[in-house]
């Protein structure tokens, strides 16, 4: 387990977790959440290069929890794909 406001990931992480994963960035980004709409961007204008940057700036933009189990990802809360993971 991961408290990545106390222990940020570094962009190098975030760019090996997303890509081991085979899975863009935009995934685990928060758009819904506070911090990024005071950036008053569009999300499709941003590259994966550029949300991870963010993300590193900014943990908030990473949607939480973030789960990865054997290769497997669950963002954002819910219970049944969690479990479905930890099985």
């Amino acid at each position: 387990m991961r408290d990545f406001f106390k222990q940020p990931f570094t962009a190098d992480e975030l760019r090996d977790l997303f890509r081991t994963l085979k899975i863009s960035p935009r995934v685990a980004l928060s758009t819904k959440s506070p911090s990024f709409r005071a950036l008053n961007v569009a999300p499709e204008k941003l590259s994966d290069a550029r949300i991870i940057a963010l993300m590193v700036q900014e943990p908030r933009l990473i949607k939480r929890p973030l789960i990865v189990v054997d290769g497997k990802l669950v963002i954002g809360f819910d219970r049944n794909k969690i479990d479905e993971v930890l099985k």
